[in-house]
Formats: C-alpha cells, sequence, structure tokens
C-alpha cells in the first residue's frame, strides 16, 4: 500500500459505484404505480436514511444527495423509459431508528455502522416476513469500530476502559458505539 491518499476523482467514481449499486440492489422493493399505458410515467419511490449529524456515516449520504449521483445513475432507458423516480432522503442520528424504518418499509436504503448493520441482519432474517437487507459496501467506517470514542470530562478519575467498571455509560442503543463499547469492555 502506498499510503497515498485516493483523488476526488476516484473517491467520486467509488461513491458513484456504491451508489449504482444501491439502485441496483433495492429496485425490487420499491413502490411504484404501475399503467397500462406506455405513455404514462411509472412512479418509483426510493427512500433513504442517512446519517448526515454523525461523523463516521457522514460522507455516504449527503455526498450521493448533493453531487445528484442517484439521478446521474438511475437508469433511464428500456424498460426505465416511462419512470420517475421519486428520491426520499431522511436524517438520522443513529443506525437503530434506520433499521426500524426498514423493518416498517418506511426506507429502502440504509445508511449506518457495522453494528446497527449487524442487528438490521439479524431483526430482518428473524421478523421480516419476506424483507432480506443486502450488504453493499463500507464507505468510511472500519471493522474495529473505528469513528467512535468513549469520552469522558476531562478531569475525571476514568483513564481507562476497566475504570468504567461499575460506571454508567450513555450509548444509543443498538448503534455503532454501543457495538464498540460492548467489544472494548469484552476485551
Amino acid at each position: 500500500m502506498t499510503g497515498k491518499r485516493p483523488s476526488r476523482r476516484r473517491f467520486l467514481f467509488s461513491l458513484s459505484m456504491f451508489s449504482l449499486g444501491l439502485t441496483t440492489a433495492c429496485t425490487s422493493g420499491v413502490v411504484s404505480n404501475a399503467s397500462t399505458h406506455t405513455s404514462e410515467k411509472k412512479v418509483i419511490r426510493i427512500a433513504i436514511g442517512t446519517q448526515d449529524q454523525t461523523i463516521n456515516t457522514a460522507t455516504g449520504g449527503p455526498i450521493i444527495r448533493e453531487e445528484k449521483l442517484l439521478e446521474k445513475h438511475l437508469p433511464k432507458t428500456g424498460k426505465y423509459q416511462n419512470v420517475e423516480y421519486k428520491i426520499e432522503w431522511s436524517s438520522h442520528t443513529s443506525g437503530p431508528p434506520i433499521n426500524n424504518k426498514m423493518l416498517a418499509n418506511q426506507l429502502d436504503i440504509g445508511m449506518m455502522g457495522d453494528f446497527p448493520l449487524t442487528i438490521n441482519m439479524n431483526t430482518f432474517k428473524d421478523k421480516g416476513a419476506g424483507i432480506n437487507s443486502i450488504y453493499i459496501a463500507t464507505l468510511s467506517y472500519g471493522a474495529t469500530g473505528a469513528g467512535n470514542a468513549v469520552m469522558v470530562p476531562k478531569d475525571s478519575p476514568i483513564k481507562t476502559i476497566a475504570d468504567l467498571r461499575g460506571k454508567q455509560v450513555s450509548v444509543p442503543f443498538g448503534s455503532a458505539a454501543h457495538g464498540m463499547l460492548l467489544k472494548s469492555i469484552k476485551e
């Protein structure tokens, strides 16, 4: 590995391919208003849940949305010639609300960290009644919980994870931060 950062062009290309993969994977679960007349447009809704204010997953959704990558790469010819795409974006504080909306068929695509993704896959398998999730790509996340940290006040006597024994710790339940904390305590 050279240690060089990828160029902006390479990054945007990768993000474009990611967005194309998302649309390919999710078109089977979208809502459409089919018409028997070929001249009338079908509407395909694609609802996407992001975490714009969460640093470890923030880059994916806003870049795809602001650069209009879905609009640029969604198919527009052949059987999609008379399709109008209705793309709905919503931002959430962590992965669990995205999982809940996906389970309720209110979101087609969810961008989240590793721990909520694991919960998503297992929950859908157990309770999804035919709902399936497909893992497509990791945007800016590490398999070890990178991007999450345990924070304490500057003058706190807590200096290590072991010092948390018997203390109250607050994290969003089922979030990547929750997964990182559980893993850290276990080690």
